[in-house]
């Protein structure tokens, strides 16, 4: 068995490869690639579409991060990666806005939560959204 050398430690870059927490104006940390979007916080309703686009009761989430082409939220429900889901993002001073997107990501966060990333899509035709009428459910 041979011992390890001082030069060992020397051919790894400890910390490469992960990003700080905090970047630049609230973005978050960067993962594998994927575009980093700003902070946003604010209450969402998140429905699941099973394979016939038959959305599911909806749940109560928090967002986290936002972009142009992504939304990343926070739940106590997780979601297998590639399903699609509608969310209904429940602002104070305005109209609910609802976006459709596929899930890319689901990992467990802390405390019983789970950190979705999705991406959004064109929202598909059929889809009813008559569940998601309901009263507002604050995260």
């Amino acid at each position: 068995m041979g011992s390890l050398g001082d030069d060992f430690w020397d051919d790894e870059d400890v910390g490469q490869g992960f990003a700080s927490a905090e970047g630049s104006r609230g973005a978050s940390i960067e993962r594998s690639g994927r575009p980093v979007g700003h902070r946003f916080d604010a209450p969402l309703r998140v429905c699941e579409l099973d394979e016939r686009l038959r959305a599911s009761p909806p749940w109560a989430a928090r967002g986290v991060e936002l972009s142009r082409s992504h939304l990343v939220f926070r739940s106590r429900r997780m979601v297998y990666e590639g399903r699609l889901v509608v969310v209904v993002i429940d602002l104070i001073d305005d109209h609910p806005t609802v976006v459709c997107g596929r899930v890319v990501s689901c990992e467990y966060d802390e405390d019983g939560m789970h950190r979705i990333d999705v991406d959004f899509v064109e929202m598909p035709r059929g889809v009813s959204l008559a569940k998601m009428a309901g009263r507002s459910h604050r995260a």
